[in-house]
């Protein structure tokens, strides 16, 4: 099996970077990334250089911007990774902006002044999953986190002048948990006010935990008229100056809106897809790759 790697689709034009495989954390219930399929190795310097000399052989400055492959760029020293970009600046002196994975737990572990360093040095974005504000449904998945970790680390990161973009994980509370998983969530968005929100379903592949709790039955899957609720629920409860994107293949809607000035119209759109009864009958998707 080849190396997994994963980006954001705002991502897709971006040249990749690999800094390091696997997850140095690979203990959430939900995610089976790289379970069972690569273990975690970070790059040498030298190796990172390389790939970086043989893109721009071959590219020359065709792309704009850089991804960090890896699933928690800050989990790495403030000086190795101030380092590559550095290199990268070097090598590529026109990018519009470099941006990677991050952390909650790794990134609060940053003084300011070492975030504000990474943004001098070009970093300019970083992908967060959220997943979900409650602190039930974060410990009961393993996400390794709390919400005021989250919310902390996402104040610092904007602070430091590095944009973020949080990611929520529609259905990660199941039946059980879902006004709580609304609620909660709700408030850390609120509270932090991320320049990106990102929505993804809730796709449970069969090498994670949650695969066998699904089919024991101690957690209850959403239909997708629910999950589609459940985010209805969520957006009319934001208060944010946020880019919102319902923009990968898990969800069950395809859509994108500037808060809060579409707030009233994206809510609007939620009722009346809710209202069709033709949503009540939309088939689960179950995907085998995310």
């Amino acid at each position: 099996m080849g190396r997994v790697l994963i980006r954001p689709p705002s991502e897709a034009g971006s040249l990749l970077v690999e800094v390091f495989q696997g997850c140095n954390y690979n203990q959430c219930k939900f995610c089976g990334i790289y379970k069972g399929r690569e273990q975690f190795k970070v790059f040498g310097v030298e190796e990172i250089f390389n790939q970086l000399n043989v893109a721009k052989k071959m590219y020359g400055d065709y792309y704009g911007t850089v991804f960090l492959t890896g699933s928690d760029m800050t989990c790495l020293p403030t000086e190795f990774l101030i380092a590559v970009l550095n290199k990268i600046s070097q090598t590529f002196p026109s990018l519009e902006r470099v941006t990677c994975y991050s952390s909650a737990r790794s990134a609060i572990a940053k003084f300011p002044d070492e975030l504000a360093r990474l943004r001098e040095a070009g970093l300019k974005r970083m992908h967060m999953g959220l997943e979900s504000g409650s602190d039930k449904i974060l410990k009961l998945m393993k996400k390794g986190t709390l919400s005021k970790t989250i919310i902390q680390a996402g104040r610092r990161i904007k602070e430091a002048g590095i944009q973020i973009s949080l990611y929520v994980l529609l259905g990660l509370g199941g039946k059980d948990f879902t006004e709580e998983h609304v609620r909660g969530t709700v408030e850390v968005l609120n509270q932090t006010d991320p320049d990106f929100i990102r929505f993804r379903t809730l796709n449970i592949l069969p090498n994670t935990p949650l695969y066998q709790e699904v089919k024991e039955g101690t957690f209850k899957l959403l239909r997708p008229y629910e999950i589609i609720k459940e985010q209805r629920e969520m957006i009319a409860g934001l208060d944010v100056h946020s880019e919102i994107f319902n923009d990968h293949v898990s969800d069950y809607l395809d859509f994108e809106a500037k808060f809060p000035e579409d707030k009233p119209l994206t809510v609007r759109l939620l009722d009346r897809i809710l209202a069709d009864p033709r949503t009540k009958f939309i088939p689960p998707k179950e995907l085998t790759e995310m």
